[in-house]
């Protein structure tokens, strides 16, 4: 098998049916296989939808064990050299995209990632790649010595697809990439402990460190509507993305550096507030 596709449902059944029509209509040219995984849950079951595609696997699980954990269950159940990670909120939409990221990956031993230039709906870019979250960055996010706009962008998190020809980058967003089964298989997928964002960027920090390149193939194009798959963000979510930042932040920094930015954070948040009030 050349190619593993796997979409993430959580609550998004119309989105994720129109990932996987997509898929069909535009993968024509190597043989595929799709791996649905249900992620806990509680509105619009696929289960029927799926009966007559050939070659989809659905896998439901009982809780919502997060993106990164559902997404490691889908790539346990996948048999392809290749392993297109496909959000339910996002679509193909023409037929050399995915075949220009598989013979990029086919060409280069070091790379083991690439991701397309993500598009919205209307055809305007959306988030494609970014930069690590750095210290720099991180104080900065508190409003400690702010980055200025000219200097902004080599800080980002979040950038669009602004290059012109492949490109080195920290980390691929990851709604539409397509990476290596071997360096998977080598690497990992994604840190299990992460239950929504970061995941992502901390594959492409891990895969960096273990000499295998992330790439940015502005020629292939995805669109990803964004933000669909997550709805409106509960507390117990917008706690979990706190966590998820946390564990990064310590993974990364390494722990003298992260309990410095903590003590920076405690230290700097109440003086700010104080000086607000004064101000007013």
């Amino acid at each position: 098998m050349k190619l593993s596709i796997i979409i993430v449902n959580f609550n998004t059944p119309e989105l994720t049916i129109q990932a996987v029509n997509s898929c069909y209509k535009f993968i024509n040219n190597q043989e595929f296989e799709i791996i649905v995984v249900d992620n806990g849950s509680t509105t619009g079951k696929i289960t029927e939808e799926f009966k007559n595609f050939h070659n989809l696997k659905l896998i439901e699980s009982t809780d919502n064990i997060g993106f990164g954990r559902a997404n490691n269950l889908g790539f346990e159940n996948s048999i392809g050299k290749y392993v297109l990670l496909l959000n339910s909120d996002a679509y193909l939409i023409d037929e050399q995209s995915v075949r220009l990221m598989i013979d990029y990956l086919s060409k280069n031993d070091k790379v083991g990632i690439v991701g397309p230039n993500f598009l919205k709906a209307d055809g305007t870019k959306n988030y494609a790649y970014g930069n690590l979250l750095s210290f720099r960055k991180y104080l900065s996010d508190m409003g400690v010595f702010p980055i200025s706009k000219n200097n902004y962008s080599k800080y980002s998190t979040y950038k669009v697809c602004d290059v012109d020809s492949p490109t080195e980058v920290d980390y691929l967003g990851a709604a539409g990439i397509i990476l290596k089964r071997d360096e998977i298989i080598k690497n990992g997928l994604f840190d299990p402990k992460f239950f929504l964002y970061f995941e992502d960027m901390e594959l492409g920090w891990r895969y960096n460190k273990n000499g295998c390149k992330s790439v940015l193939l502005p020629a292939a194009q995805i669109v990803h509507l964004g933000g669909e798959s997550s709805g409106n963000l509960s507390l117990f979510v917008k706690g979990k993305i706190e966590e998820s930042k946390i564990y990064f932040l310590k993974k990364t920094f390494g722990l003298p550096l992260f309990y410095v930015s903590q003590i920076i954070k405690m230290g700097y948040l109440p003086i700010k507030k104080i000086i607000k009030k004064i101000v007013r």
